[in-house]
């Protein structure tokens, strides 16, 4: 057997609160703003604005190869374009490690830094290896 319960609900009480959180003025905080739009911008100059993954042109992004929370930099060899969630979605769906980056999605500069700096290099049998071979495709 089930009892109903009712709140009671002390109407001085809500009112004290809202007005706390009204009249708080404390900094609330904020994002971080973007500072790297002329990254961005480099990167769409040099690369085209379409898809690596699929050739899609609707609402292109400027996506980091090897993340930032990586240790990536904002460096235009670092940088790819991806079609956005609006257009074909490849960017949300490499975040989210459902698709790994080919290596015929990348120019010669691209494979070059990422071999020189120790983040992935191809075997000759096409295998990634390194330390962010994860993110790559077989």
């Amino acid at each position: 057997m089930s009892r109903a319960y009712r709140v009671r609900v002390d109407p001085e009480r809500v009112e004290a609160k809202l007005r706390k959180a009204l009249l708080d003025d404390r900094p609330k905080k904020r994002r971080r703003p973007r500072t790297d739009s002329t990254w961005r911008a480099e990167c769409v100059a040099r690369r085209g604005s379409y898809c690596r993954g699929c050739g899609d042109t609707r609402q292109p992004q400027a996506d980091h190869i090897i993340p930032r929370a990586q240790g990536g930099p904002s460096v235009v060899e670092n940088g790819m374009i991806l079609g956005g969630p609006f257009g074909c979605g490849c960017h949300d769906r490499k975040t989210a490690h459902r698709l790994l980056v080919q290596r015929a999605w990348l120019d010669d500069d691209q494979v070059q830094w990422l071999a020189e700096h120790g983040h992935v290099t191809w075997t000759a049998s096409g295998e990634p290896t390194g330390r962010h071979a994860i993110l790559f495709a077989p």
